[in-house]
């Protein structure tokens, strides 16, 4: 591809009078037109240096532009890879049987999910608000697992999800789990088929564990989904999961049509 230089003296002021943007938003902007004009979600840009060769600027400018892209959701830096360009946003739908498996598959969309972690809990010791929904089933204790997940969607991590579930419903999920959709795993292993009944929703800026593993930078603003699921037959508490997400990835929809929301 042609070299394009940015000429700064030339760049200084827009037609209008007003200061033109810094170099590296003008090559963040050149780099966007290529990727709505001819990239496609897979592929890899350039690499810094022959990005920096192309616009006749240096490493630095084109490291803070590739930052620009991936707090915008265009691209994803994947270690040892380079620079991804990511899929579009994708609805997804929220209602009692919702899944996220299924969501992406009837979408055409490959998702995989990674276990991280586990970690026991009583409901003494979890975090305070999952603690107050379990102790309101079960006021004499108990023990919980916490599962926590990274889900991907085309390769791409979209989603990490803190899985809190009744070990008594689910005895031996420390070790019967090890990945993929938690729902489907629990439906197969234990004969349970989890529905939603209640969400809520809320944001956060993002961590730094939680920008490493959602490829987003730190302060990035994340949604947050906390859903209380039950055992659809004996209506039986049995997982409360927390989902951090980034919004330029998944949009959530709700469907008032089968479901009623708390």
């Amino acid at each position: 591809m042609q070299a394009q230089a940015l000429n700064i003296e030339t760049c200084l002021d827009k037609p209008d009078g007003m200061a033109a943007d810094p170099i590296y938003r003008q090559v963040a902007l050149l780099l966007e037109q290529d990727i709505r004009s001819h990239l496609k979600p897979g592929d890899l840009l350039a690499s810094e240096m022959k990005l920096a060769s192309r616009f006749k600027v240096n490493r630095h400018t084109v490291r803070r532009s590739i930052d620009q892209l991936v707090r915008a959701g265009l691209v994803v830096k994947q270690q040892g890879r380079g620079t991804q360009v990511v899929s579009n946003q994708i609805e997804y739908l929220l209602n009692p049987a919702g899944k996220f498996t299924k969501n992406l598959t009837e979408k055409g969309k490959s998702s995989q999910a990674l276990l991280l972690a586990t970690r026991s809990y009583t409901v003494a010791t979890v975090p305070a608000g999952i603690g107050r929904i379990f102790a309101l089933q079960y006021p004499a204790g108990g023990t919980l697992m916490e599962l926590q997940t990274l889900r991907f969607m085309e390769q791409v991590p979209v989603c990490l999800i803190h899985h809190y579930v009744w070990a008594q419903a689910l005895p031996g999920i420390a070790t019967s789990y090890s990945g993929g959709s938690l729902h489907r795993h629990i439906e197969n292993h234990y004969q349970r088929t989890l529905q939603r009944s209640q969400i809520q929703f809320s944001a956060v800026l993002a961590t730094n564990r939680q920008a490493i593993h959602l490829k987003c930078a730190v302060d990035s603003p994340l949604a947050i989904v906390q859903s209380v699921n039950h055992d659809q037959q004996s209506r039986t508490l049995v997982e409360v999961s927390v989902s951090y997400s980034r919004p330029d990835r998944l949009q959530y929809q709700i469907d008032f049509n089968t479901t009623e929301v708390s």
